[in-house]
C-alpha cells in the first residue's frame, strides 16, 4: 500500500452505522495517518463534506434522504477535486455508468474486500493531494522535477495518476513533444508500491537500432564485435522496479516483437545468451505518435499496442492549459534562477501576460527554455519587454522557419536579420541565421526521410543522438 506523507481526513457515510464504523476501524488500523470520521445520515454527511476539509469521501449508494449518486453529483459540482468512492450491494451497469459520468473516483461492490478498499482510499488520498498542490516528483532531488498546474485538465491527470499508481499494470502515456510525459511516468512511480526500487529510463529514439536490443536486454561477452564483456541490460537493472520506455513509437518491428515476449513471459534473454532470466518490472511507455494510427499503417504491432495500453494517459499540450502558464513561468524562474547564478530573478507582469498569450508548439520544454534565456538576458534584473524582444519571442520571430512563412530568399532573410540586430530585437546576427538555417535543414530532412532518425543521421553526416538532440531543440516532430 502506498503511504500518505501527511494525515488524510476520510469521511465515511453509511446509513448502517455498524458498517460505517467497521470501515472507519479498518482504515484507521491500516494506516496511522488516516483520520476517519463516520456518519450515518446522508444529509449530515454532505454538510460535513462541503464545510469541512476532507480528502476522501466513502459513501453508500442506497440511503434514505439522499442516495449516493445525488450526493456524488453535488460534491462533484461544488468540490470537484474531492474524490468520492461509492460502495453498494446493488451495483448495476446503469448505476456504474451514471456514477462514472458524475465523476466517481471508484465504485466498490459489497461485500467488499477490506484490503481492496484500503488501497482505493489510499490512491484517492494521493490523487487529492496531487490535485490541490504542485506535485514534486523524483527519486533523488524532488526540487529538480515538478509538475505544476491547477487547470482542470491537469487536475484530471493528477486524479488518473493517483488511481493507477497502486496498480502494477502497464501504462501508455501519450502527448505532444515537450508536454512532460516523463514527469507523469515519474509521478506514477513515485506514488507506487515500487517507489523504493529502481526507476530506469531509456529513450528508444536516441539509441541506434543495432544497439537498442543490447541496451534493453543486455549482452554476453563476445556476442558481437565490440562486446568485450558481459553487460546487464536496462530491464535487469530495473528488476523489482519500473522501466520507462520513452518514444516507444520509434522502436522497430523486430525489437517490438522481442519486447512483446518480455511483457508476456516476464523474462529476458541477453543478446548472445542462452539462459532465460526472470524479471519483475513494471513497464511505462510514452510516445508523441498516434500509436493507434501507426497500428493501422502496420508501423506498430497491434498485439504490443494493446499490451502496453492497459491504461492510457493523455498529457495535455500547453495550448490546452494556458491558464497554467503564469504558474509555470514563476516555477521555472524559481528553479533555474539559482542554477544560472541569478537567484533573485523576477519577471514583470507584462512579460508574463505576453508569454501567456503566445503559441508554444514545443509545449512545456519550449516555455522552460525561453524562461531560462530571459533569466540570462536580464542577469538578475527585472525581466521586461526589452529582454523579451531580444529573444525574438515578442514578435513571433523565433518561431519562424526560413522561407516557411514568408517565402523570402536567403538574401532577404539575411537583410531581415541585420535589421533585427540593428533594432536590438536580437542580440547578434550569426546565431540567429545559423539557428534558422539549421532548423530548416532538420525540418526538411525530417520530412524527406519521414522521421527516420538513422537515415537522417546518414544524410546529414552526424550521429543519431545529434539528430535526436536537434529535433528536440527545434521542436520538430
Amino acid at each position: 500500500m502506498t503511504k500518505i506523507k501527511r494525515a488524510s481526513r476520510i469521511l465515511v457515510i453509511d446509513d448502517e452505522a455498524s458498517i460505517g464504523e467497521m470501515i472507519a476501524t479498518a482504515l484507521t488500523a491500516s494506516d496511522p495517518l488516516f483520520e476517519v470520521e463516520a456518519v450515518s445520515d446522508s444529509r449530515e454527511g454532505l454538510r460535513k463534506a462541503l464545510e469541512e476539509d476532507f480528502h476522501v469521501v466513502v459513501t453508500d449508494f442506497r440511503m434514505p434522504g439522499m442516495d449516493g449518486l445525488a450526493l456524488l453529483k453535488t460534491l462533484n459540482q461544488k468540490k470537484p477535486l474531492l474524490p468520492v468512492i461509492l460502495t453498494t450491494s446493488y451495483g448495476t451497469i446503469e448505476t456504474t455508468v451514471e456514477a462514472g459520468k458524475l465523476g466517481v473516483f471508484d465504485f466498490i461492490s459489497k461485500p467488499f474486500d477490506v484490503k481492496m478498499l484500503v488501497n482505493v482510499v489510499t490512491a484517492a488520498a494521493n490523487s487529492h493531494r496531487m490535485a490541490v498542490e504542485p506535485v514534486a516528483m523524483g527519486v533523488a532531488d524532488v526540487s529538480k522535477i515538478s509538475m505544476v498546474g491547477k487547470s482542470r485538465v491537469m487536475q484530471n491527470l493528477y486524479l488518473q495518476i493517483g488511481k493507477i499508481s497502486a496498480s502494477p499494470v502497464t501504462a501508455l502515456i501519450q502527448g505532444p513533444t515537450g508536454s512532460g510525459k516523463e514527469l507523469v511516468a515519474r509521478a506514477i512511480f513515485h506514488h507506487s508500491k515500487r517507489s523504493k526500487n529502481p526507476f530506469i529510463t531509456i529513450n528508444c529514439a536516441a539509441i541506434p537500432e543495432t544497439l537498442l536490443e543490447s541496451e534493453l536486454f543486455g549482452h554476453e561477452k563476445g556476442s558481437f564485435t565490440g562486446a568485450e564483456r558481459q553487460r546487464i541490460g536496462r530491464f535487469e537493472q530495473a528488476n523489482t522496479g519500473t522501466i520507462f520506455l520513452d518514444e516507444i513509437g520509434e522502436m522497430t518491428l523486430g525489437t517490438q516483437a522481442k519486447l512483446l515476449r518480455v511483457l508476456q513471459e516476464k523474462e529476458i534473454q541477453r543478446v548472445g545468451g542462452k539462459d532465460l532470466i526472470s524479471i519483475d518490472v513494471r513497464v511505462i511507455a510514452a510516445t508523441h505518435h498516434d500509436l493507434a494510427k501507426a497500428v493501422k499503417e502496420k508501423k506498430f504491432r497491434e498485439d504490443l499496442f494493446y499490451r502496453l495500453a492497459v491504461i492510457t494517459l493523455e498529457v495535455p499540450g500547453l495550448k490546452e492549459r494556458t491558464e497554467d502558464i503564469p504558474d509555470l513561468i514563476r516555477y521555472f524562474i524559481a528553479r533555474h534562477g539559482p542554477e544560472l547564478g541569478f537567484p533573485r530573478s523576477v519577471i514583470s507582469k507584462e512579460v508574463v501576460e505576453a508569454l501567456s498569450q503566445r503559441h508554444w508548439p514545443g509545449n512545456i520544454r519550449q516555455l522552460e527554455n525561453a524562461v531560462s534565456e530571459l533569466i540570462l538576458l536580464a542577469r538578475g534584473h527585472l525581466i521586461t519587454q526589452h529582454h523579451l524582444g531580444q529573444t525574438g519571442l515578442e514578435n513571433g520571430y523565433a518561431s519562424q522557419s526560413a522561407g516557411e512563412e514568408n517565402g523570402d530568399s536567403l538574401k532577404a532573410l539575411v537583410e531581415d536579420i541585420i535589421r533585427q540586430v540593428q533594432a536590438e530585437k536580437i542580440p547578434s546576427a550569426w546565431p540567429a541565421l545559423l539557428g534558422l538555417v539549421e532548423k530548416e535543414l532538420y525540418t526538411q530532412m525530417s520530412r524527406t526521410t519521414r522521421g527516420n532518425r538513422s537515415q537522417m543521421a546518414k544524410l546529414l553526416g552526424v550521429s543519431r543522438p545529434t539528430v535526436q538532440e536537434k529535433l528536440e531543440h527545434y521542436v520538430i516532430t
